[in-house]
C-alpha cells in the first residue's frame, strides 16, 4: 500500500516549514508519492509561499488554498476527500514532527489491518500522557509492537478510503455531537472538534486506532487555535529502522477504552483472579458516574466497601492488580458507593512519593495556563493599584496579566505602569485601536488573541482574593467537562441572578438564561480556551446568551473575586435583571417538607441526591476544604 501525504496548514509558517524538512529528510520506497499540502484561509500568503517553495522530490506535490477560512474541523474533513484517489493516506497537521521511517511503518500497517473491520485508523503518535488528566500513560508490553484504543489519533494518522468512508457516512447521519455517547473530559474540546466527531463513531460502532509502542510523530504543540499548551505532549521519536510487530486485533491483550483503560478482558487475561467479577475499570479515576455501567469498578476512588484492593505504587497502574501488591490506593468497589466525581491530579496514584510533587506539580501549572485581561476604559490609579497588588499576591508562577487599552491611551498607561512597584508576575500592555471607552471592543480583542487555557477579567478597583488563581486551575485541572464557571464574590454570599428566596427555583437559572430574561456579568467568571461566543457588535450580553446555548454555565460555591462596589448593583456593566421564578405546586412543597423532616435521620448524601432528583436541580461546583478539591453536586 502506498499511502498520499495529506500536509494541514493554516497560519504558521515556520511550523510547516520544519515538517516539510522532517519530510524531505524521511525513508520513502520508491519516489512516487503524491504530497497534497492544504492550507486554510488566513488572509496571508507566507504560508503558501513556503509550500510553493518547498521542493518534493519523491513524487507529486500540490498546493491547494481554501478560498475561505474553513476552521479545522471542516478542513479535516474536506482533506478526507483526497483519499479515495489513492486508497489511503497520512494526515499530518503542521505543527508535528515525523520519524525518518514513519512512511514505512504507517504504510505495512494499514496493509496489515485493511481487512480488519475493527480498526478505524492507524496512529503515528503513541501516548505518554493521557488527554483526560495529563496523567502518565504506557501500554503494557504484550510482546507486539503496537496496542489498541478507542480514541481517535489527531497527531498524525493514517487512514484506508473504507475506513475513511465508514467514518464519513456515520457522520452524515450524526452530525450533532451525542454527549451521551462522548466521555466527559472531550467536552472541553469545543464544537470546532473533528477528533470528538470521531471517538463518538468509535464509541457507537465499537472500532479502535491502532497505534504504535514508540511514535513515528510528535507534538511541537505550537501556538495555534486549538493548542495553548506546550511540551505536555511531545513524545520521543523512533529513530531505528526495525520493523514493528503487529497483532491481530482478536489476540491483543492491550486493548484500551477511551478514557486509557484497560478493557476488563484484557485485564482478566492477566488477572484472572478478577474474571468473575462485572467490573469496570477507572485507575485514573477521571470516570464519571455514568461512564462505568457495571456494578463493579476497578479504582482509585474511595468506595464504602471494597472487595480487593492493591498497592498504586507501581507504574503502569494495572501492574499493581496483575501482580496483587498489598496496599490500599486500588480497590475493587461496589459502584453504587464511590464519589460522582473525578480525582484531581495530586490526589491520583505515587501518593506515597515525591513524584506528586515533583512531577504532577509541574504539570498542573504547565497544562492550565492562565491569562488575566484588565479593560482600562478611564484610567484610575488607585483602581488599578488596588487590582495590580491583588494579583501580585496570588503566589502563582507562569500567569499572564495583560491590561487592554484604546491605543490613544497606552503612552500614559505606560508611563502609570512605571511609577507602581516592579511587580513579579508576567504583564504586558495590549493596546487596541479605535477602542476609544468601550469596555466591550476592549475585551473582545483581549479574548480573541487570547492562547492560554484558561482566561478571567477584572475592572480595575476589583480584586482577586487570595490564592484565587490557584484554586481557578485546580478546579479546571480536576473537572474536565466544566469550561465555563462563575465564582461567588466577596460582595455576595450568591450571584444575583441566582433565587435567594427559594432554592427549589434554582433550576429556572438555565431556562431564563436560554430565553435570554436575565445574563450575568462576565467581569469574575472563568472561561477556557475559545469557550466564549465572540460577534460582530461585541457586546457582553450577547456572549453570554449565544454561549449558554451550547455550554452549561456552572457557578462555583466559593468566593475568588472581590467585585469593585463602586459600581451600582443594577449597573448594565454588573447584571441584567432576572425574571422573578414561580412558586413550587403544593405538592412539591410536601415532598420537600419530608425530605427536611428526614434530615438526620437518612444518610444525607442518599437525601441530597433524591432531592436534586426530584426538583430537577442543576449542578454547582463545591469546594472541599478537607482535601482542597473540587467536586460536581446538585444544588
Amino acid at each position: 500500500m502506498k499511502p498520499a501525504i495529506i500536509v494541514i496548514g493554516f497560519n504558521r509558517p515556520q511550523a510547516l516549514e520544519r515538517l516539510l524538512t522532517a519530510l524531505s529528510n524521511s525513508e520513502y520506497p520508491e519516489h512516487s508519492i503524491p504530497l497534497y499540502i492544504s492550507i486554510d484561509q488566513s488572509g496571508t500568503t507566507e504560508v503558501k509561499d513556503v509550500a510553493e517553495a518547498f521542493e518534493w522530490k519523491f513524487g507529486t506535490k500540490e498546493v491547494l488554498v481554501r478560498e475561505q477560512h474553513l476552521g479545522l474541523k471542516a478542513h479535516v474533513l474536506a482533506c478526507g476527500d483526497l483519499i479515495a484517489p489513492h486508497g489511503s493516506a497520512i494526515f499530518l497537521e503542521d505543527d508535528l514532527l515525523v520519524s525518518p521511517h514513519f512512511y514505512p511503518y504507517a504504510s505495512r500497517a494499514l496493509r496489515y489491518y485493511d481487512s480488519t473491520d475493527t480498526v478505524a485508523g492507524i496512529s503515528l503518535y503513541s501516548y505518554d500522557f493521557t488527554e483526560n488528566g495529563y496523567l502518565p500513560f504506557q501500554s503494557l508490553d504484550d510482546g507486539s509492537g503496537v496496542y489498541f484504543m478507542q480514541m481517535a489519533a489527531s497527531w498524525g494518522q493514517a487512514w484506508t478510503t473504507q475506513q475513511w468512508q465508514h467514518f464519513s457516512t456515520w457522520l452524515a447521519d450524526h452530525p450533532s455531537y451525542d454527549h451521551t455517547q462522548l466521555p466527559g473530559y472531550t467536552a472541553l474540546w469545543g464544537n470546532q472538534s473533528w477528533k470528538r466527531h470521531f471517538i463518538q463513531f468509535l464509541q457507537a460502532t465499537d472500532r479502535y486506532f491502532v497505534f504504535p509502542n514508540t511514535a513515528f510523530s510528535t507534538n511541537f504543540e505550537d501556538a495555534g487555535t486549538h493548542a495553548s499548551s506546550k511540551g505536555i505532549y511531545q513524545v520521543p521519536l523512533e529513530l531505528s529502522n526495525a520493523e514493528v510487530t503487529f497483532t491481530p486485533f482478536d489476540a491483543s491483550e492491550t486493548v484500551y477504552d477511551a478514557w486509557f483503560e484497560l478493557l476488563p478482558r484484557c485485564l482478566n487475561k492477566w488477572a484472572p483472579h478478577l474474571a468473575t467479577f462485572d467490573y469496570a475499570v477507572d485507575l485514573y479515576g477521571q470516570k464519571l458516574p455514568h461512564e462505568l455501567k457495571r456494578p463493579y469498578a476497578l479504582t482509585t476512588k474511595k468506595g464504602t466497601n471494597p472487595v480487593k484492593t492493591f498497592s498504586g505504587e507501581l507504574y503502569p497502574l494495572p501492574q499493581n492488580v496483575i501482580l496483587q501488591v498489598p496496599g490500599n490506593s486500588i480497590q475493587l468497589t461496589e459502584t453504587a458507593g464511590l464519589s460522582d466525581a473525578v480525582l484531581p491530579p495530586l490526589h491520583q496514584f505515587f501518593r506515597e512519593t515525591k513524584v506528586v510533587t515533583t512531577v504532577f506539580g509541574e504539570i498542573l501549572r504547565h497544562f492550565c495556563s492562565l491569562r488575566l485581561l484588565i479593560p482600562i476604559t478611564e484610567l484610575s490609579e488607585n483602581a488599578l493599584e488596588t487590582t495590580l497588588k491583588s494579583v501580585a499576591a496570588q503566589q502563582l508562577e507562569g500567569f499572564q496579566c495583560v491590561l487592554l487599552v484604546d491605543k490613544n491611551q497606552e503612552a500614559t498607561l505606560r508611563q502609570t505602569m512605571g511609577s507602581f512597584p516592579a511587580y513579579a508576575f508576567n504583564w504586558s500592555i495590549q493596546s487596541i485601536a479605535a477602542a476609544g471607552n468601550s469596555e466591550d471592543l476592549l475585551l473582545h480583542e483581549g479574548i480573541r488573541c487570547n492562547s492560554d487555557e484558561v482566561v478571567t477579567w477584572l475592572r480595575p478597583g476589583s480584586k482577586l482574593l487570595p490564592g484565587a488563581l490557584l484554586q481557578a486551575q485546580r478546579l479546571f485541572a480536576t473537572l474536565h467537562q466544566v469550561r465555563w464557571v462563575l465564582p461567588f464574590s466577596e460582595n455576595n454570599s450568591v450571584p444575583s441572578f441566582v433565587p435567594l428566596h427559594d432554592r427549589l427555583n434554582y433550576y429556572l437559572l438555565h431556562r431564563n438564561l436560554m430565553k435570554g430574561k436575565q445574563c450575568p456579568s462576565t467581569e469574575g467568571m472563568f472561561w477556557r480556551h475559545g469557550v466564549l461566543v465572540t460577534t460582530t457588535n461585541t457586546c457582553q450580553q450577547d456572549w453570554v446568551l449565544q454561549t449558554i446555548k451550547t455550554e452549561r454555565l456552572y457557578p462555583l460555591l466559593q468566593k475568588l473575586v472581590s467585585l469593585d462596589s463602586a459600581l451600582p448593583e443594577n449597573d448594565v456593566k454588573n447584571t441584567w435583571e432576572l425574571e422573578a421564578p414561580s412558586s413550587p405546586s403544593f405538592s412539591w412543597r410536601i415532598i420537600a417538607s419530608i425530605l427536611r423532616s428526614l434530615e438526620g435521620q437518612v444518610h444525607t448524601q442518599y437525601l441530597h441526591d433524591l432531592y436534586g432528583l426530584l426538583f430537577d436541580l442543576p449542578e454547582v461546583i463545591r469546594h472541599d476544604i478537607t482535601t482542597n478539591t473540587f467536586h460536581l453536586r446538585r444544588y
